[in-house]
């Protein structure tokens, strides 16, 4: 774990040319201020914002993969905003709505 972060952390962006229903991995790349290049489905769609914490590709194409290389090496990333971003994606975070949630729903009972 402790070398994933490390090599998150150096790497000038994260490929992600996949489609996930969550895309943890792309929120972990985020956590450590690293970009993410990424297909424009699925959960990525809900955890990336394009132009700020990294770039979307159309199509899974070669084609479409290397013009959005191209376009991101040419951006110049925020990494705390980008880390900052991913921190809505915690655990912690998650626990304590998940708690809230469940405690508002045993209220109204």
């Amino acid at each position: 774990e402790k070398v994933k972060k490390r090599l998150l952390a150096g790497a000038r962006g994260f490929l992600h040319p996949q489609e996930e229903d969550a895309g943890i991995a792309a929120v972990e790349a985020m956590a450590a201020g690293t970009p993410v290049i990424a297909y424009n489905s699925g959960g990525a769609v809900e955890t990336v914002i394009n132009g700020i914490t990294g770039a979307f590709f159309e199509e899974q194409t070669w084609q479409c993969l290397a013009d959005s290389v191209i376009r991101f090496n040419r951006e110049t990333w925020d990494n705390e905003r980008i880390r900052a971003h991913a921190q809505q994606f915690s655990r912690q975070r998650f626990m304590a709505e998940l708690k809230s949630f469940v405690e508002m729903k045993y209220m109204e009972r």
